[in-house]
């Protein structure tokens, strides 16, 4: 998992010759799938499809209010070059992290929805898979 988070820009090519084309291969497509996935969370705040009963706001209002407070600053906090956060920090921030127009309710329950479509967690999924590969390349079966 170390490899991962080792800019690629930053291997040399003794480094690639010693990985070999198919473990550079994997590095390379699985930073690129975790950097696309990233980008696509960012880029596409979450639309809840509805919201707390008990808000008082239409459910436009409190997507627009939820959307204008990604844009102004969860996403960069995500997408942060040099200190991305972990799944657990960008959660911990959207729990408390309080948006402007749109009630604790409603943001609990676009939480609850980002826990439940596992969309921070997908970045794990795609490095996990990077290593399974890994694995079968390498005729291993625990690393």
């Amino acid at each position: 998992m170390e490899l991962l988070a080792t800019p690629t820009q930053s291997l040399s090519l003794g480094d690639l010759t010693i990985l070999g084309i198919p473990i550079t291969h994997i590095l390379i497509t699985t930073q690129a799938g975790v950097r696309n996935h990233c980008l696509l969370v960012a880029y596409n705040p979450l639309r809840p499809e509805q919201h707390d009963p008990s808000c008082q706001k239409s459910i436009s209002t409190c997507q627009c209010n939820w959307e204008a407070a990604w844009w102004d600053g969860l996403a960069h906090h995500y997408l942060h070059p040099d200190f991305p956060p972990s799944i657990k920090d960008m959660l911990v921030k959207l729990e408390n992290s309080p948006v402007r127009g749109v009630t604790t309710a409603c943001r609990l329950q676009v939480i609850d929805v980002i826990r439940e479509w596992r969309v921070f967690e997908m970045e794990d999924d795609i490095k996990e898979d990077a290593l399974k590969k890994v694995r079968d390349h390498k005729g291993l079966r625990s690393l």
